[in-house]
């Protein structure tokens, strides 16, 4: 049976959450456990950072993801409520359709709470950091999804109705280089705090044995991180933007390139991405110890980290490929599927 557009959104908002939930945890375990004594600058980096890419996220695929869903007939209501031949002009509808406006109003969202937390908690920030991504950034990721979803919703039924144009195209290398710009930024917010701890210590130097295992330790799960954010899907947002024209002919070209490395199976190229990366810290911190002994921790970690940015970078448009492939599959069964159905907005 198929849901009303009320129950299919709170499932929806509910998954949303309990995903931010989930992911945030994670990536905040590893901001705690490299900063124990989590300063404040560093809680509003992090937090800051995890809540920019989720608001982003949710800006940007809500549209194309909505559009599907309508589309598709994923929801029906016997009386919908239309939307109006103005355009939504209200604060909530810009900043549901402003992915970098998003970003910004969720780090400052989180700056606010840690700077409230540090006024009323001090000694507990690293206590707050998890109330933060259990309680906090879920509501008002749902809050905001909500937000979004009407504005996704609401921009749906206008172009289908035909009271609105469909909107610019989306172009792949926007989208990777917004996607690379989130996964660096976020990294260093979580990975840098490392440096004061006594395992990278650089007392003994680059080439210290322990230093070199702990090191590139550090950097397969940095590696690991990256490629498993990288192979996540956009089939039914890119699945919409391709109904609605958004998807544009380069967009095309390069996620649906024929390449050799698409061939190559998952658990190979992990293989190769994490022995790679094994090497590539052991050379690197060889490289320092020869030519820049006193360098610091920060120049190193980021020489060793380009790599790893080209690897994101391919993953992620393997999973544009594959994505690509799933959703023009899902375009033409929903065109099939309603080819001989038209929306009639209502006129007044």
């Amino acid at each position: 049976m198929v849901p009303s557009s009320s129950e299919y959104l709170r499932r929806r908002v509910s998954a949303t959450a309990a995903v931010t939930a989930v992911i945030a945890a994670v990536l905040v375990s590893s901001l705690t456990r490299n900063a124990p004594d989590l300063s404040i600058v560093q809680a509003i980096a992090g937090l800051g950072m995890i809540s920019a890419s989720v608001f982003f996220a949710i800006a940007r695929d809500s549209g194309g993801y909505w559009f599907y869903t309508i589309r598709a007939g994923k929801v029906f209501d016997q009386n919908p409520q239309w939307p109006p031949d103005t355009e939504d002009r209200t604060w909530q509808g810009m900043l549901a359709r402003s992915p970098w406006l998003a970003a910004v109003v969720g780090f400052a969202f989180a700056a606010l709470s840690c700077a409230l937390a540090m006024t009323f908690v001090p000694q507990h920030l690293a206590l707050y950091a998890w109330c933060y991504t259990l309680v906090l950034l879920p509501a008002a990721t749902a809050g905001f999804s909500l937000l979004a979803a009407h504005a996704g919703a609401h921009d749906a039924l206008r172009i289908l109705g035909g009271k609105s144009a469909a909107p610019s195209p989306h172009r792949a290398r926007r989208l990777i280089a917004a996607d690379l710009f989130f996964a660096i930024v976020t990294n260093f917010t979580l990975v840098l705090p490392v440096r004061d701890k006594p395992a990278y210590s650089l007392e003994h130097g680059y080439g210290y044995a322990p230093f070199v295992v702990a090191f590139a330790i550090l950097l397969v799960i940095v590696c690991a991180f990256m490629i498993g954010f990288a192979s996540r899907s956009r089939r039914a947002t890119l699945t919409g933007e391709l109904l609605m024209g958004k998807a544009d002919e380069q967009f095309i070209r390069l996620a649906g390139a024929p390449s050799r490395w698409f061939g190559v199976s998952a658990i190979g190229r992990y293989t190769l991405y994490l022995v790679s990366t094994v090497i590539w810290a052991a050379l690197v911190c060889a490289a320092f110890e020869k030519w820049a002994p006193g360098a610091g921790f920060v120049p190193l970690y980021c020489v060793a980290l380009v790599p790893l940015v080209f690897m994101y970078a391919g993953e992620r448009c393997v999973s544009m490929h594959r994505d690509l492939t799933e959703a023009r599959d899902g375009e033409r069964r929903v065109l099939l599927t309603f080819k001989d159905v038209k929306l009639a907005l209502p006129t007044d």
